[in-house]
């Protein structure tokens, strides 16, 4: 998933590209709200930046930085972001069942093992259909790249 929350379906080892060549999983709306913005790491950022004062929105290694040092920061991140995000993957969850769920782009420099293990913990307590296979929800080896580097491999696909 990538800027803002396009989203790539690979079954039985192969992408799955749609009848149109397009997924976007960002067009899905919740409570009214394009998920695009719900989850807009851009918004969150610009919204950070006004509630402690600064001036300028802050760039991604500000927001690591204020994650690390600021509890306002942090509970914002933590309450409004990852709270929409948790609701999001559980979306994706609900209607496509999948085994692994990997999160690239810039949301992927933010997520630790405690973030990763509490995405899994929402999903598994608020899933409709229990099965047998607990979702996992992995970083993109390949963090901002991912994005990049999948769209040069669709040349080659």
């Amino acid at each position: 998933m990538a800027q803002e929350w396009e989203c790539g379906i690979i079954i039985n080892e192969k992408l799955y590209r749609g009848a149109n060549n397009n997924i976007e999983g960002g067009h899905m709306i919740v409570n009214g709200t394009l998920i695009d913005t719900l989850c807009s790491m851009k918004k969150f950022k610009e919204k950070v930046s006004k509630a402690i004062g600064l001036k300028n929105v802050m760039s991604g290694l500000e927001l690591k930085e204020y994650l690390k040092e600021n509890n306002k920061v942090k509970k914002m991140f933590e309450r409004e972001y990852l709270q929409n995000v948790k609701q999001l993957l559980l979306n994706y969850v609900e209607l496509l069942d999948p085994e692994v769920i990997c999160i690239g782009g810039s949301l992927s420099y933010f997520m630790t093992e405690e973030y990763l293990k509490e995405m899994e913990d929402y999903i598994e307590e608020n899933r409709s259909h229990k099965g047998n296979i607990q979702v996992k929800v992995r970083t993109a080896k390949y963090k901002n790249k991912a994005g990049i580097i999948g769209a040069a491999m669709l040349q080659y696909n």
